[in-house]
């Protein structure tokens, strides 16, 4: 019987074979790279990915190194993947009306009836270091000066063995953090039909040139936290810790209007 910390000792192990494996094959460098800012993404192998594959996504290498622009310190620019927004639809004015220096209020019910739970799936992120506490408000402006604070949710689903999944949800809706996110294109997911065109073009080219074709479908746990934000657009993604305190959250997060498109240019 393998315990659970011995299992993820062999697929860390494991992971990090293939990684080498597939960037001997790409050609690439630096494999043992990772990220400077709150990611678990192997840069080198990116680099190297994309440059094999003459992949028009050239930006994600760097932002997996040095945090991705989130569309309010910074714009997502575009690299022709998705359709382009029009100017109308970009954003004019700037967020500091919405940046206080008072300390702000409660998180939503939610969060406030079930404090333990929230307050556990947030100190998990913490653990993995896509987050961090500030113990008092003071500590906040200590390091930001004034910052934009949203409200927190919490989402709640009951397993079949009776335990509570917990998803906590940053409304950045409601503190205007989305209105002022700019975004130069608009994300486009798959369709059906896509997934039949590729399963055909795959199969004609296995019949042309040999060999097998294999599908799979990934699981990405924190999926959208595995991806670090630019240290600049910190001071816009914090909240009320459940328990106490305040969490400023590091990384792309459900609920962010440029959210989506980021992890659609990643994934």
């Amino acid at each position: 019987m393998v315990d659970g910390s011995s299992e993820k000792k062999w697929l860390d192990k494991e992971a990090q074979r293939l990684g080498a494996d597939l960037a001997e094959l790409l050609g690439g460098s630096g494999l043992a790279e990772k990220g400077r800012v709150n990611s678990v993404w192997n840069v080198g192998l990116v680099d190297a990915f994309v440059a094999d594959a003459n992949d028009p996504e050239v930006q994600l290498a760097a932002w997996l190194r040095d945090g991705c622009p989130a569309g309010v310190a910074h714009g997502i620019p575009h690299c022709g993947i998705f359709p382009t927004t029009s100017p109308k639809d970009r954003v004019g004015s700037s967020i500091t009306e919405h940046l206080q220096e008072h300390e702000p209020s409660s998180n939503y019910a939610s969060v406030s009836e079930e404090f333990e739970l929230s307050g556990a799936e947030v100190d998990r992120l913490i653990e993995k270091g896509y987050a961090v506490k500030y113990d008092e408000w003071k500590d906040v402006l200590a390091e930001f000066g004034d910052a934009l604070v949203s409200k927190l949710a919490c989402i709640f689903k009951v397993r079949e063995d009776g335990t509570k999944k917990v998803r906590n949800v940053l409304d950045l809706r409601r503190s205007g953090y989305n209105e002022h996110v700019n975004l130069e294109e608009r994300i486009v997911l798959p369709r059906l039909g896509d997934l039949i065109k590729d399963a055909v073009d795959l199969s004609l080219a296995r019949r042309e040139g040999g060999g097998e074709v294999f599908g799979m479908i990934p699981d990405f746990e924190d999926a959208f936290h595995t991806l670090g934000v630019a240290p600049a657009e910190w001071k816009y993604l914090l909240a009320r810790h459940p328990v106490c305190g305040f969490v400023g959250y590091r990384t792309v997060l459900c609920g962010g209007a440029g959210c989506p498109l980021l992890w659609g240019r990643a994934a």
